[in-house]
């Protein structure tokens, strides 16, 4: 019986979570001459399951965590520091952002709160502060619906506080047979600025991925991602546009624990 099942796991493609509490990554990207460099962290504090890819996780996050990254593209260094933190059914949020141009400065603040009416459905109250701008407000919700033990589809809606822009995003991730996985997304705005995006990653196993985008705008971005073992993944993409022509060249380098 045994060995009966040891084959069966062997054979299947099963895949076995993963467990995480920190991802780090250091990107580089080029555009036609302009250089764009970023670091940043995520620590969890407790570990975080992956969903069998080992860059896949649930659709809403319930870990406490809390983030920094530091990006510089030449004309503009950005400096971002964060958390999120959970309690009972409340969760709170914040994050501080400081832009260094040139010749000026701008610090913005961001603070949200949160309510989980069930574990698969958390509503937000979010709030802006732009030094020696204006104070704005929005309002965001998001759902996990489960398809069966593995697969979801997960969406999130939002708007500012007089309606002037809505904004919802789906996420749909299948696992399928030996050890492969699929998620597709779809990105849509309405109102000042009307957009879509559409996003879609295809594993061949746990650790080895590509990947497409396309936006309204013709923007298209295509690459491919591999993790060398659990811990450490290198990803490398190409974008261009339909109708004025660029080049794009992104790579990531990734750690995991």
């Amino acid at each position: 019986m045994k060995k009966t099942l040891l084959a069966t796991l062997l054979f299947s493609g099963a895949t076995f979570a993963q467990n995480y509490q920190s991802i780090s990554e250091a990107a580089y990207v080029n555009v036609e001459d302009a250089d764009l460099y970023r670091i940043g962290t995520l620590y969890y504090f407790s570990g975080r399951n992956t969903l069998g890819p080992l860059d896949q996780f649930s659709y809403i996050n319930t870990h406490n965590n809390v983030f920094g990254s530091f990006t510089d593209d030449e004309s503009n260094n950005q400096y971002h520091v964060g958390g999120e933190f959970f309690k009972d059914q409340f969760a709170v949020a914040g994050q501080f952002i400081r832009h260094d141009y040139d010749s000026d400065a701008t610090n913005v603040l961001q603070a949200s709160l949160g309510y989980f009416f069930s574990s698969d459905f958390i509503a937000r109250v979010h709030v802006i502060d732009v030094e020696d701008g204006d104070t704005d407000f929005s309002f965001s919700a998001q759902y996990n619906l489960d398809l069966n033990t593995t697969d979801y589809l997960g969406f999130t809606a939002s708007t500012d506080d007089e309606l002037d822009t809505i904004s919802l995003a789906t996420k749909y991730f299948k696992a399928l047979n030996n050890g492969q996985y699929l998620t597709a997304g779809l990105n849509l705005s309405v109102g000042d600025v009307d957009s879509w995006s559409l996003d879609g990653r295809y594993y061949f196993t746990s650790k080895t991925s590509a990947f497409a985008k396309l936006d309204k705008y013709d923007n298209v971005e295509v690459g491919a991602k591999h993790f060398f073992n659990n811990n450490i993944a290198l990803a490398a993409s190409y974008g261009n546009n339909f109708d004025h022509s660029y080049d794009l060249y992104r790579l990531t380098l990734s750690a995991q624990f």
